[in-house]
């Protein structure tokens, strides 16, 4: 069953939601993310989505920004590196 969030970021934080985040691209497609993760850092917190339709699965970080209710694709590859580096040393910790 689809629940009704308040604003659209609070699916990300449902631990119990399991419906693809869909995102708007810069194309004006929209595509359909699976979420893996919400990385918490010191600059703010992170969704690590992944898109399951590519045949390598490829991960993706967005900011996730509470004020505006929205995901910003990080195109940094330093903090998006960093993002997923938190991500394994907690699968690693679990």
């Amino acid at each position: 069953m689809k629940k009704d969030y308040e604003r659209y970021i609070d699916r990300l934080f449902d631990e119990d939601n399991f419906e693809p985040i869909e995102i708007v691209g810069e194309d004006g497609k929209t595509y359909k993310l699976e979420q893996i993760a919400v990385v918490e850092t010191e600059h703010g917190c992170y969704a690590v989505l992944v898109d399951e339709n590519t045949e390598e699965g490829e991960a993706y970080v967005f900011f996730i920004d509470e004020e505006q209710d929205s995901l910003t694709y990080v195109d940094n590859e330093l903090v998006a590196n960093e993002v997923l580096s938190m991500l394994d040393e907690n699968f690693d910790e679990e």
